[in-house]
């Protein structure tokens, strides 16, 4: 058979030879065109052009095991010997790209059998299986033939598992960096947004998106490149195009600020609020101007308002003061001190927190411990007793004269127990000898000190003098964890309110973590880490972190505390996504494994991240508990979207007086002012009808921003 002759055959239950070294390109409705067009049905073609007589049948012509062949797009079919056993995955963007592009790779084929070794006259493809059902999804949608004649390799079936594997092995998804190079190189060669988001089956958005990264600098983005950016740093230094001022910001930060909102915030300094931005507030205007810095002011502006102008001057005086506070440390014998501009729940990560000790109380400590709290005790009875009595049916009238005393009661009593505590608490030695400071600003402007921070390279450190402090009399428990001696802060709502108020907190939080890959598995990083690698697991010390990962959810828990909880929003999306995943998942639990080990990356992401979300408890019935609210801001939760204020979710539940500040707050004080008179339930109601579309939300399920050790 000559190497550039075609052989044709019926296109509808035949494969056909294609030499090797002569190519094809078909278009969407299967015609063939381009070098080496496949000639009419039944014809044959010569490296000359002229017609011959019609070939053999694929079953009387014997094609060697290597050779390309061309078959109809029906008589492919998925193989067992493919070792990708995947099938859930969805490949609607491929056959975008299979659609504009056309088939760019082969599929690799064998002639397919029965059980008992006949021939079926099918192939079955045991490389390219995603292509297959892209290619099945399009003609489906009626874009190709069935008939259309699809380029395979054919190899023999005791190949087929060593080809399929050859094929699926040593292979590297695209970085963002080639992308965003491609993209680039197409739209200077004259494509457009639109062209280049058609050619990939993806949105003009995200060609957009993409483009915009290829304008950083050059030597920012091989620096991206070599993973020395990260994305997020990319995309906030791409917010300015000039080139000069993104090496300046980047060149003259340090490496542990250089958070994506502050890079922003450097680059973007005409929108810094004078009197508004943190740096701002803590640098003082009158030494932002002394230094040279100028505020743009209108005549419309407040007195102390305007913009600041240079961004790069406020953060070195902001550096420079902090920089002295936090040397100040020193003296106090820490190994380190550093300044920082923000410290949030993101960059705290980075570091551990070192154990501190606590010394066992003098007799007269121990007395005066034991007299605040049984004062404390007394109190919180008169409170529930009160609260009780507004409750029944012969409620006289609330005192909420004596409620507010009471209240200012233990918050005095707590404020004396926690003095206490910190008097009787100390750094050892050995913790002062690697552990540090962190001085840094808060959301406000306020100077934060996190006294007994750990770096990475000191952890196994760390964890032995953790382990010691363990075994000495009265050790605590890690920085910023109230630990066994500590006493709770005074809570303004019930223990029983606040675990179902926060067990709405935990339904909405998993709604959103399961939307979220990348915070969901660090979040499953966070435990894991913490509990196999970092070793802080050891001694008194306890691992915080809001997963339980014995692979149990906090459904019943829910339930349990919360009636209505399975009438909420976040319930009702949260069972939808699992009835769909039990849908995609195998019945049988010995094929799980198998599956799961044939899904493509984003497929367990996206499972991960759901069973992640699913063990997610934020539940308490502390409102000073913050387990959880790292997690709440990093995946943006407002539970305003997620819960309201109604007689059964909360204002039944609180005395009137609460009822009345919960409409101060959000309406106004002429509106909440008439509840008082009002009996409890017609008090309710009222506040139920001014309370819809308010937003406003009781003190356990506000937003806390990061906490502050």
């Amino acid at each position: 058979m000559s190497a550039t002759t075609i052989h044709s055959t019926d296109t509808t239950t035949k494969a056909r030879f294609l030499a090797p070294g002569t190519h094809q390109r078909a278009d969407a409705k299967g015609k063939g065109k381009g070098q080496g067009a496949l000639p009419a049905k039944g014809m044959t073609k010569t490296s000359k052009g002229r017609a011959t007589e019609p070939a053999a049948s694929v079953e009387d012509e014997a094609f060697a095991a290597g050779d390309l062949v061309l078959i109809p797009l029906s008589r492919l079919v998925p193989s067992a010997f493919n070792v990708r056993k995947s099938g859930g995955e969805d490949v609607g963007e491929l056959a975008a790209l299979i659609k504009a592009q056309g088939l760019l790779q082969n599929l690799v084929v064998h002639p397919d059998e029965t059980k008992r070794g006949k021939a079926t006259g099918d192939y079955g493809v045991a490389a390219g299986g995603r292509r297959l059902r892209a290619l099945g999804l399009l003609a489906k949608a009626g874009d190709i033939a069935l008939d259309k004649d699809i380029l395979c390799r054919l190899i023999t079936r005791d190949a087929a598992i060593a080809a399929s594997m050859a094929e699926n092995s040593g292979r590297a998804a695209m970085s963002v960096a080639d992308t965003v190079t491609a993209f680039a190189e197409m739209i200077a060669a004259g494509a457009g947004v639109e062209d280049v988001a058609v050619c990939f089956g993806i949105t003009p958005l995200t060609v957009q998106r993409r483009l915009k990264l290829a304008k950083v600098s050059p030597l920012l983005f091989e620096l991206f490149r070599q993973d020395k950016i990260n994305l997020d740093q990319l995309m906030a230094l791409a917010i300015t195009d000039d080139h000069a001022a993104q090496e300046r910001v980047w060149n003259s930060t340090p490496s542990y600020n250089r958070n994506p909102s502050g890079l922003r915030r450097l680059l973007l300094g005409r929108e810094i609020g004078a009197a508004t931005d943190p740096l701002a507030k803590f640098v003082g205007i009158p030494a932002y101007e002394a230094a040279g810095g100028v505020v743009v002011r209108d005549l419309f502006e407040d007195a102390g308002g305007g913009y600041i102008t240079d961004a790069e001057l406020l953060q070195r005086l902001a550096v420079e003061q902090l920089t002295e506070r936090a040397h100040a440390f020193k003296g106090e014998g820490w190994a380190w001190t550093e300044a920082r501009t923000s410290f949030d729940h993101s960059e705290r990560q980075g570091f551990g927190v070192a154990t501190m000790k606590q010394r066992a109380p003098t007799p007269e400590q121990q007395a005066a411990r034991d007299v605040l709290l049984a004062a404390k005790e007394e109190a919180n009875k008169g409170l529930e007793d009160l609260y009780d009595a507004e409750d029944s049916d012969d409620d006289p009238g609330f005192d909420s004269t004596k409620a507010s005393a009471l209240e200012a009661e233990v918050e005095a009593i707590d404020a004396k127990l926690e003095k206490l505590r910190h008097e009787l608490s100390e750094w050892s030695a050995d913790i002062l000898a690697f552990a540090g400071v962190v001085v840094a600003l808060d959301r406000n402007g306020e100077v934060i000190v996190h006294r007994g921070m750990v770096k990475p390279e000191d952890r196994k450190q760390a964890a032995k003098a953790a382990a010691a402090a363990a075994g000495a009399p009265g050790a605590n428990g890690a920085t910023g964890d109230t630990g066994e001696g500590a006493e709770p802060q005074a809570s303004a709502n019930p223990e029983s309110l606040v675990r179902k108020l926060t067990s709405h907190k935990t339904k909405a939080l998993q709604v959103l973590m399961s939307d979220n890959t990348h915070v969901a598995l660090a979040a499953l990083a966070h435990t894991l880490v913490q509990q196999l690698v970092i070793g802080y697991a050891g001694g008194r010390h306890r691992t915080v972190s809001a997963l339980n990962l014995r692979a149990n959810d906090c459904d019943s828990a829910l339930k349990g505390v919360a009636d209505d909880i399975e009438a909420s929003r976040a319930w009702g999306e949260l069972a939808s996504r699992l009835d769909n995943w039990r849908e995609r998942l195998p019945g049988d639990s010995d094929r799980l494994l198998p599956w799961l080990i044939g899904q493509p990356l984003d497929t367990l992401l996206e499972l991960l991240a759901l069973c992640s979300a699913l063990s997610v408890s934020a539940m308490s019935g502390r409102e000073a508990d913050t387990t959880g609210d790292a997690l709440a801001d990093a995946v943006g939760l407002d539970m305003a979207d997620w819960w309201t204020p109604t007689a059964g979710s909360y204002l039944a539940q609180v005395p009137k007086a609460r009822i009345v500040e919960a409409v101060t707050e959000a309406v106004s004080v002429e509106k909440a002012a008439p509840l008082a008179k009002l009996k409890k339930g017609e008090a309710v109601a009222a506040a139920e009808a001014l309370l819809q579309g308010t937003r406003w939300l009781p003190s356990p399920l506000r937003a806390r921003g990061p906490a502050t050790a």
